[in-house]
């Protein structure tokens, strides 16, 4: 987790959890907001300044307001080696 992330809770759920679950090795970039309880699969990123209402599977990058999976399969675990740009060519536009 970079600076500034906000792990924020909800009201009560149907199954008790308020809280965002973030799997094992994933990179929150700065200013990451992520609301209620939603699960941040392992080895995922998320973009800086994005916020995540919804649950992102695992080994994906994800980006925007709201997030959005821009990548899936990501086979490197970013938080080894806090790389928060490589994750393949670059074949998309933001």
């Amino acid at each position: 987790m970079l600076h500034r992330v906000t792990l924020g809770g909800s009201g009560t759920s149907r199954t008790g959890v308020r809280h965002p679950t973030i799997g094992h090795g994933v990179l929150l970039g700065a200013g990451v907001t992520v609301l209620g309880a939603v699960t941040v699969g392992a080895g995922s990123k998320v973009g800086a300044g994005s916020v995540v209402p919804n649950d992102l599977p695992m080994h994906s990058v994800a980006v925007g307001v709201p997030a959005k999976v821009i990548r899936r399969n990501v086979t490197s675990e970013p938080i080894e080696n806090m790389d928060q740009i490589d994750y393949g060519p670059n074949d998309f536009v933001i």
